[in-house]
């Protein structure tokens, strides 16, 4: 996991071209002025999903992961709490869905939290599963975030 704040973004070197070709992306455009849905950065290697949702209680959530693609998760405005945990620690529950690259999975019994706000952004790459979209206050809050996915597979 890389966590830091968005105005730091080039100044990390992900060493590989379609990590770079996010961070080119992120460097020069104001995320907030994308549309909703998904931006083509680089067809199926570089996209960016815009969305505006409820953070919710960690309880409602599952943890997620992914084989081919990195997430890069950018908070736009609002507040969102992330779990992070080490994907062999998780069991899938159900079928990995290969077409769309997500498996979910158990909650393990080792998870780290890190909350992001407007400007902030996290990577987890296939190694981590990631329970996003989450608040840790006492009720629920909108949130505008991206979410880059970087193929690294």
């Amino acid at each position: 996991m890389i966590f830091s704040s968005i105005k730091n973004l080039s100044e990390n070197d992900f060493g590989q071209k379609y990590m770079a070709c996010a961070t080119e992306f992120l460097s020069t455009h104001n995320l907030d002025e994308l549309p909703l849905g998904k931006t083509e950065i680089d067809g199926d290697n570089v996209f960016v999903n815009v969305m505006e949702i409820e953070s919710v209680q960690p309880s409602e959530k599952d943890y997620e992961a992914h084989k081919i693609y990195a997430d890069i998760h950018i908070v736009i405005s609002g507040t969102e709490s992330i779990a992070v945990a080490p994907l062999e620690q998780c069991v899938l529950k159900g079928k990995f869905d290969y077409d769309t690259d997500f498996g979910a999975y158990t909650n393990p019994g080792k998870e780290t939290w890190v909350t992001l706000h407007a400007g902030d952004f996290m990577v987890t790459p296939p190694s981590d599963a990631h329970k996003p979209g989450c608040t840790l206050e006492k009720s629920d809050s909108k949130l505008k975030k991206a979410v880059m996915k970087v193929r690294v597979k």
